[in-house]
């Protein structure tokens, strides 16, 4: 019994090793081209919505080309589901 535990912890240990390696090995991830810049700015869209367009035109002037916001459960689902299905829309 504590040889096959020491068995599955050796495999264990070489897989994850071979993987180390393996990624050590693989190409560096390449920006998507030159000039391309974003952010994640979620909390602007917090604000009053007449301030969004300030924040944005202050993004852009500084040079940034795309606006991120994270996608919430509260968004995507407002009504969760109460049995196997979902509300109509």
């Amino acid at each position: 019994m504590c040889g096959e535990r020491v068995g599955r912890i050796i495999a264990v240990a070489g897989a994850t090793i071979g993987l180390a390696l393996a990624a050590a090995g693989a190409e560096p991830a390449q920006a998507a081209f030159d000039g391309f810049y974003g952010v994640n700015a979620q909390d602007v869209f917090q604000l009053p919505q007449e301030n969004w367009d300030a924040h944005l035109q202050v993004m852009a002037n500084g040079g940034l080309t795309l606006v991120r916001r994270d996608a919430t459960w509260q968004q995507a689902e407002p009504v969760a589901p109460t049995t196997s299905r979902h509300p109509p829309v």
